[in-house]
């Protein structure tokens, strides 16, 4: 019958993942938004996010503001297992450039008021992950006699969560430029890939290839926004379905341990000053 044909359609697809950790964000009080609108510059197409989701009611730390964002995006897969290579860190655990928007990077400052906070203090969420990657596979669980790409599936993920943060995070600056943000505060989004499917750390050893199932591996790549003079990091989590909730626990108490770090340092606007005079002789 059509109708069970279009059921069974609609499960084979990423939405009901999609609808389930919106359901799990909103019991968990958060405002999440669905199929959020971005503008893909490389294409020149809009496009869609799954979910983008902010902590609500959430209050900041009063000295300084954070913004904290989660940008989802969620896939799943019964043909394929996505594989992730264990890598040691070659950038700084902090060298997340292009996923913050403050005051100062709003005006091209060479000194960057976020990284230098965060540096010292540490964002907790990437500060405590354990699994690091650079690369990834497909790889079929079944034969057949399909040849096609298999890169597909990841790199459309990767590519859809990295484009929309760059899109936001253009906006914010925009934001920051024409006053409608205050210059005591700071924007940031993680970048999320919910995938419902096996998935495997690896790892290469004298007898091959090492394989684990893991529920979350931390990925990096490179991506030039246009905010950028060049290539810079982007972290995404790469989280199971299953875990999702699990996870989500784990940010809520990191985003109040950033928020505790912030509350701490009486001292942090005259920090924000000290880095602000050279942003402002600059503009003048």
């Amino acid at each position: 019958m059509e109708v069970d044909f279009i059921r069974k359609e609609i499960m084979r697809t990423g939405f009901p993942i999609e609808m389930e950790v919106f359901s799990i964000l909103n019991a968990r009080n958060w405002f999440a938004n669905l199929h959020d609108y971005y503008f893909d510059f490389d294409l020149n197409v809009a496009r869609e996010i799954d979910i983008r989701a902010t902590p609500y009611p959430y209050k900041s730390a009063p000295n300084f503001s954070f913004y904290p964002f989660l940008a989802i995006e969620c896939k799943k897969s019964d043909v394929n297992a996505w594989i992730f290579f264990k890598s040691k860190l070659k950038v700084g655990r902090f060298a997340c450039a292009g996923q913050y928007a403050d005051f100062l990077k709003s005006q091209n400052a060479e000194r960057h008021f976020f990284l230098t906070f965060t540096m010292a203090e540490g964002v907790p969420h990437y500060g405590r992950s354990r699994l690091f990657s650079m690369s990834y596979a497909q790889v079929k669980l079944q034969k057949s006699g399909s040849h096609d790409r298999l890169k597909d599936e990841i790199f459309e993920a990767i590519n859809q969560v990295i484009k929309y943060v760059s899109y936001e995070i253009e906006s914010y600056l925009d934001s920051y430029r024409k006053g409608l943000l205050e210059p005591t505060s700071f924007v940031f989004f993680f970048p999320i890939i919910v995938f419902d499917g096996k998935l495997y750390a690896a790892s290469f050893t004298k007898g091959g290839v090492s394989l684990k199932r893991v529920n979350h591996i931390l990925l990096t790549t490179y991506y030039k926004p246009r905010y950028q003079a060049r290539r810079v990091p982007f972290w995404i989590d790469i989280v199971t379905r299953k875990y999702f909730s699990t996870y989500l626990s784990i940010m809520e108490k990191e985003i109040d341990d950033l928020n505790t770090q912030i509350k701490k340092q009486k001292g942090i606007s005259k920090i924000f000053l000290k880095e602000l005079a050279p942003a402002s002789k600059g503009s003048e």
